[in-house]
């Protein structure tokens, strides 16, 4: 079980569909994003399974041909949080065990005096090179178990924590956003408003798999109006966002896009009033969901319908609670004493 698979299935399905685009402008299809995704992780045959490979970059659109390759090569995914100061970079890359980072040019330039580790720039001339290498073979037996991804939490007090996420653990969440909250096709995008280092990310697995674009802003940034804008242009929008970043869309006074049909909210809390505004403004299309890096996606939520009921919005306990336990999970307040 390798990751790598759902994108290895959406270019057999949907080869010569876009895949990969900034703002309006298509950048990739699906069977070009699979080579290059084999051909980058051919790069880092060299560092070996296992070796752990970080991303520091605001959102970009090599971020997803970085994310299969390394997956493809087995290594370690270690998105770190361009919103960071260079010196928590630069923890949790020494925490982490990096062998190699692909980083903004921004941020390399700040990473540079303060860490030994390798940086390669995206998108200059070291990172193209890699395209040159021969393409790795597709991986068929990589251990369900095996490392996949590091977590690196933003609600903990002190320094980060790295939370360790298997290929099988971000199939299982795969699984369950496709079973709980959407059915995106290849004819959907997901709009990557929220930071792709963690929020917005996982997301690309689910999305992926089913073929829908690829969508990142052209500011790499979230803009209210442009992200309003690109679900205009987009067919079937989903996207993550923070409940601040769905207020500023409310601030925007413009009504819904006829294209953005799901937007997922959570990573802090949503207040009843707020939500009812949002709701107001653009309609049922929200879904909520609390989980953790240690289970992301996968704990409790409210679907679409959970957010109505027959008189209105539903009561005020519901749309302020975390939500109902997902498929597949149990989920028990416990005591000191179990």
């Amino acid at each position: 079980m390798n990751l790598f698979s759902l994108l290895d299935q959406s270019a057999a399905r949907h080869g010569d569909r876009g895949a990969v685009y900034v703002g309006e402008r298509r950048v990739h299809s699906w069977s070009q994003l699979r080579e290059r995704a084999l051909r980058l992780a051919g790069s880092l045959r060299a560092f070996g399974p296992g070796a752990r490979i970080a991303v520091a970059s605001e959102n970009c659109p090599e971020i997803v041909e970085l994310m299969f390759a390394i997956w493809a090569a087995e290594c370690v995914f270690v998105p770190v949080n361009y919103k960071l100061h260079a010196r928590e970079m630069e923890q949790i890359l020494d925490d982490a065990g990096v062998a190699l980072v692909f980083a903004s040019s921004k941020i390399a330039a700040q990473l540079g005096p303060l860490t030994s580790v390798p940086i390669e720039v995206i998108g200059e001339s070291g990172y193209q090179s890699r395209f040159t290498a021969e393409s790795l073979a597709v991986p068929r037996n990589t251990e369900p178990a095996l490392l996949a991804w590091l977590f690196y939490t933003s609600g903990t007090t002190g320094r980060s924590k790295g939370a360790m996420l298997s290929h099988r653990n971000l199939m299982a969440m795969t699984v369950s956003h496709l079973a709980d909250f959407d059915s995106p096709d290849q004819n959907s995008s997901l709009i990557h408003g929220a930071p792709m280092s963690h929020g917005s990310g996982l997301y690309v697995p689910p999305y992926v798999s089913r073929g829908a674009r690829q969508v990142v802003p052209a500011s790499g940034a979230f803009e209210p109006t442009e992200f309003l804008d690109l679900c205009d242009h987009h067919p079937g929008c989903s996207a993550f966002l923070a409940p601040t970043m769905v207020a500023r869309l409310v601030q925007t006074g413009r009504p819904r896009p006829a294209n953005l049909t799901t937007v997922v909210y959570g990573g802090g809390p949503m207040y009843v009033h707020s939500l009812k505004e949002a709701m107001a403004a653009f309609g049922p299309i929200f879904v909520q969901l609390y989980g953790q890096g240690e289970a992301p996606m996968t704990i409790t939520g409210l679907r679409q319908r959970d957010h109505i009921a027959d008189s209105g919005w539903a009561a005020d306990a519901v749309l302020g609670s975390v939500g109902y336990a997902r498929s597949g999970v149990d989920v028990a307040v416990l005591g000191p004493d179990g």
